[in-house]
């Protein structure tokens, strides 16, 4: 066995870290508010959500930085060029909505409902993409994608769905969405 480096005690960190957090800040709230009053702030599956944007950050991250040689490799035939920049360009967008629809929760904005809508219509979008690659000659679909990759796509985007149809009707999300 190696070493436990300091970017596995980071991960550990943030994985165990934030849902604590959640939990703490959860449970300090219920203890300040009323117990008739409206629910309100971060906390039942409100906190799961929050919990489930960061992991998904993170997730697409490490998958980012990952596959970044890859990615790099595949420059060097010249019919790919454009096709592997809009790819790029695609799955940067969809990090950058996914931060920016984290930020719109922590701060409890409005914004996060049609932001969270965007992350997941980029969650279709992403592997869709990937999908200009086939235009480039000797590229197979198996070496874009493999069985366990597609099925977990899938179910992605179904409970991003869910978790859509939770932002439009749940009474804790109106009320902590003010701003």
């Amino acid at each position: 066995m190696g070493a436990f480096s300091v970017w596995h005690w980071a991960i550990a960190l943030v994985v165990v870290g934030i849902p604590v957090w959640i939990l703490i800040r959860a449970l300090r709230e219920r203890r300040s508010s009323p117990s008739g009053s409206a629910l309100v702030g971060i906390g039942g599956w409100l906190a799961f959500l929050a919990f489930g944007l960061c992991v998904g950050l993170l997730r697409n991250i490490v998958d980012f930085i990952g596959g970044f040689s890859d990615y790099l490799s595949g420059f060097q035939n010249p019919d790919a060029h454009v096709q592997l920049v809009l790819v790029g360009l695609v799955t940067v967008v969809h990090m950058v909505v996914n931060l920016l629809a984290i930020v719109a929760l922590f701060q409890k904005r409005r914004v996060l409902r049609p932001l969270y809508l965007i992350l997941w219509a980029l969650s279709v979008l992403v592997p869709a993409s990937a999908l200009l690659m086939l235009t480039v000659p000797g590229v197979t679909p198996e070496m874009l994608f493999t069985g366990p990759e597609v099925a977990r796509g899938i179910a992605g985007v179904v409970a991003m769905g869910l978790w859509y149809w939770y932002l439009s009707v749940s009474v804790r999300v109106k009320n902590t969405l003010t701003n």
